[in-house]
């Protein structure tokens, strides 16, 4: 297979702008994100972070990430979530990965040049509402590029079809989720995605931390605004904890469009709920490292699409509570039901009585944490990446 040249842009998905890079660098390709700044016409630079692509290494070969030769100040940070790259930068340089994962940034000076030997253009999710700028933009600028679409979500699943007027032929869904059989058209070429614990070794995030057996945590962004049902359920539980000497907390202040945005930890304008609550925004360095700390993770939510809490947990290898009508309409199920790890409690007692067990049984522990963490093998098999290879093929 031709080495093929891939351009992403990316308007904050975490999951993908992790994950696109890691998957084409594994089929051979040479995989472009734009600079900061370049083609400000076509592109919002207050909706598109940076440190994705700046904690990839610059080629296959590198031994250092982009961000070692970017100096990045205050007044730099366009989007709000890259402020981490500030106060976290001594921990993040001067460290690699083992791989070929990477992102070479170009400018539109390099497009000039470069842009007809480009083979594949790929939008992420949230570049939806941006395709009438970007798909003329590329056109343009990438003239024998073909397009492959991320950019679906739950809203586009009832209607079985790419938002409208576009009818992609080349589409990556970022799975468990809603939309992962929403195409009928069996003559598209369609790819389904799981997101990859290789987002632990971009953000060098350490392994050996030691797990606090009297620590459960909880990552819900504006808890009390997206699902104020559930945010009452977690505060009952929290204070049946707290009464046994447990601390169940709940981090996250993302503002909409800004990310986590750590300048507005416990102070953000929607941070303060129905009960005074006000969270702590983590980077996402120090989220990952929260979980490796807990002894399990609570995820009271009604719906997600390949969402960063399952996956984390997966990942670090921390017990996984959730409810059924979660687990159901976000099309976990399948999925999770495969290993222990994943508890499924619809009561408060369920869960108090799962975190208890969790906490004095050793071995039910060590059994859940491991047979979570076995999810990523279950995902990532040989004909995993067989599918892949043969999805990036076919694309045209």
């Amino acid at each position: 297979m031709k080495n093929r040249n891939i351009l992403i842009d990316d308007h904050a998905n975490r999951s993908q702008s992790m994950n696109l890079p890691f998957h084409y660098a594994a089929s051979g390709c040479n995989v472009y994100m734009l600079k900061q700044g370049e083609f400000k016409e076509s592109h919002d630079w207050s909706r598109m972070p940076m440190w994705t692509r700046l904690l990839f290494k610059p080629h296959p070969e590198a031994t250092c990430r982009n961000l070692d030769d970017y100096v990045m100040k205050e007044e730099d940070v366009l989007f709000g979530e890259d402020h981490f790259l500030v106060s976290e930068r001594e921990e993040l340089i001067g460290s690699s990965y083992v791989g070929p994962a990477h992102v070479t940034l170009v400018t539109e000076k390099d497009l000039k040049t470069l842009g007809k030997d480009i083979d594949v253009y790929h939008t992420t999710e949230f570049c939806r509402d941006a395709l009438p700028i970007l798909l003329p933009w590329a056109a343009k600028t990438l003239p024998n590029a073909k397009w492959v679409t991320s950019s679906v979500n739950p809203a586009d699943a009832p209607k079985r079809c790419h938002v409208a007027p576009w009818n992609p032929e080349n589409i990556c869904i970022s799975v468990p989720s809603p939309c992962e059989n929403m195409f009928s058209d069996t003559s598209k070429n369609i790819f389904h995605m799981f997101r990859n614990s290789f987002e632990l070794d971009l953000l060098n995030v350490r392994r050996d931390i030691k797990r606090n057996p009297m620590m459960v945590s909880s990552f819900m962004h504006n808890f009390h605004v997206r699902d104020p049902g559930y945010y009452e359920l977690f505060m009952i539980l929290q204070r049946e904890l707290s009464s046994a000497g447990i601390t169940l907390t709940n981090y996250g202040g993302n503002i909409r469009r800004v990310g986590a945005d750590l300048r507005f930890s416990r102070g953000g304008p929607t941070g303060i709920g129905p009960s005074g609550s006000n969270f702590e925004t983590l980077s996402p360095k120090r989220s990952c490292e929260k979980y490796l700390e807990s002894i399990a993770v609570v995820h009271l939510k009604g719906l997600d699409w390949a969402g960063g809490v399952p996956a984390h947990a997966q990942m670090t290898g921390t017990p996984f509570i959730t409810t059924s009508p979660y687990l159901n309409n976000s099309n976990y199920t399948k999925y999770h039901i495969k290993r222990p790890g994943t508890f499924i409690c619809d009561t408060i007692p369920q869960m108090r009585d799962a975190i208890f067990r969790l906490i004095t049984d050793n071995e039910f522990f060590n059994q859940a944490s491991t047979g979570i963490q076995q999810l990523q093998d279950d995902f990532f098999t040989t004909d995993y990446w067989k599918k892949w290879h043969q999805f990036v093929e076919c694309i045209r």
